[in-house]
């Protein structure tokens, strides 16, 4: 990893110092959505090296706020100078052409992010803008329409956004401020505002602050407060909400509630269960176990509406080490720290497990050629991981090219062919969505709701590039 300090500041001790310190930061980080601020006047060493303390391997929103003594120059000056590792290196290498000056003087920009639904697609912008494409019938695209777009299209009154996600039609956000704010259908309350009334425009979930991530399942959703708790809307016939309830097909929520587990430092709606991970690397589960995808070595038990700790390889202890997961409708999987992806769940004739057999699993089994890797995502049957080189790799099963390498089944990790210097992924129901170091997005399978962004409703069974707004150039966020 190479440092390249615009701006030399101290003795070679101080930098070799750093260097180490941040090393080690990054051996031992979670990944996470974090915010930060820095008040920075000239100091530039002391800003650096609180940034690198607090910096996060592979999910990053970056908040810097000058004090007085700072200017706009003087933090554009101190973005230049810091270096990084390589998957968040596009944040300071475009800075200056992205973010927003802040109607308070300040600088504002997030790490930019894809999110692949069902039928449409979600992008953050490095300025916090979110921008949207594909089916609309439920609002799901946030522009006051219910017509479908075969192109980006901005999504109205939000602004700041650092974290989006998105269900199966519905859509969710995270301000900087940690309100969350959600548009598109409603039917089981997945928006969480006491009604079930679908929403074209973003609404704000009621009575939630200080969040940092969201997470949207079939029809719920889910969110991470900074102090480590879950809470969860929506419908809950599997006890997927985690609040000890659920059983009926009735049963909802239309209000936000509490899942019974905290100390969680990153969560994941699947179709009908959820995944969480504690700060400590364990992961639990609960909602949906008809085909085991909640690892705890039991399958065909219809639902768990508590937390349950996912057990280890070959039901040997516990699953520890993980740093991220996903949950798909039947399967989930996990990333470890070391670089290594887990699965567990439904595998029959469709290799989503990735082990190189169809053999479904109650406990987790390693994906085979998946090593190196910062970042996973699943929907449905396929999935997707990218290494730390910017490599993406897929293996599962879709039939509308959403592999990228014109397959339909995989049995293990490989690589998705024309694709490099990818730093973000996202899968869709049966698309799958890329961003490259240089902010282009990228985005291939299934496309009859124009999910690709392309102006089109041609399948495509290798990435092509999302088009911009209009049709006019392309998307690059």
């Amino acid at each position: 990893m190479i440092f390249k300090l615009k701006n030399r500041i101290g003795s070679m001790l101080l930098f070799t110092s750093m260097m180490v310190a941040f090393l080690m930061v990054m051996a031992l980080a979670v990944a996470q959505v974090i915010l930060i601020e820095i008040r920075m006047g000239n100091d530039f060493a002391s800003a650096q090296k609180a940034f690198y303390a607090k910096q996060s391997a592979f999910e990053l929103s970056f908040l810097n706020r000058a004090n007085s003594s700072g200017s706009l120059a003087n933090t554009t000056q101190f973005l230049g100078s810091l270096s990084s590792p390589f998957s968040a290196s596009f944040l300071f290498n475009s800075i200056g052409q992205s973010g927003i000056v802040r109607r308070d003087g300040n600088y504002f920009f997030t790490k930019p992010m894809v999110s692949g639904c069902s039928s449409h697609s979600l992008a953050l912008k490095s300025d916090g803008t979110v921008w949207a494409w594909g089916s609309n019938n439920q609002g799901q695209l946030g522009d006051g329409t219910n017509i479908n777009k075969s192109t980006p299209v901005r999504v109205e009154d939000i602004e700041e956004i650092v974290f989006i996600a998105c269900g199966n039609s519905h859509s969710l956000a995270v301000k900087s401020d940690g309100t969350v704010w959600a548009w598109g259908s409603n039917f089981y309350g997945q928006l969480g505002n006491n009604t079930t009334t679908a929403s074209s425009i973003p609404i704000n979930v009621p009575n939630l602050t200080d969040f940092k991530m969201v997470s949207g399942g079939d029809s719920f959703s889910l969110a991470l407060k900074s102090d480590g708790t879950v809470w969860a809307w929506g419908w809950n016939q599997y006890g997927n909400l985690g609040d000890g309830t659920g059983g009926l097909l009735s049963s909802r929520s239309l209000v936000p509630v509490q899942s019974l587990i905290n100390d969680v430092s990153y969560a994941s709606a699947g179709m009908y269960h959820s995944l969480a991970v504690k700060s400590d690397g364990t992961v639990w589960a609960w909602g949906n176990n008809g085909y085991g995808q909640l690892g705890n070595n039991i399958s065909g038990v219809n639902f768990n509406p508590n937390p349950i700790q996912v057990h280890g390889n070959n039901n040997l202890g516990f699953l520890t080490g993980i740093i991220k997961v996903d949950a798909s409708n039947w399967h989930s999987v996990a990333l470890s720290s070391d670089g290594a992806v887990w699965s567990w769940g439904y595998n029959s004739n469709q290799y989503r497990l990735g082990d190189g057999t169809t053999t479904s699993r109650l406990t987790p089994v390693r994906t085979l050629n998946a090593s190196s890797m910062v970042g996973i995502s699943t929907y449905f049957a396929h999935n997707l991981s990218v290494n730390n080189m910017g490599g993406v790799y897929s293996w599962g099963y879709n039939s509308s090219g959403a592999l990228g390498n014109g397959a339909i089944s995989i049995s293990t990790a490989t690589a998705v062919p024309g694709l490099s210097n990818v730093i973000v992924i996202s899968a869709g129901s049966e698309h799958s969505l890329a961003v490259k170091s240089d902010g282009t997005v990228w985005a291939w399978g299934e496309n009859g709701s124009y999910q690709l962004g392309d102006g089109t409703t041609s399948d495509r069974t290798t990435p092509i590039q999302v088009h911009g707004l209009n049709n006019s150039g392309f998307l690059k966020i």
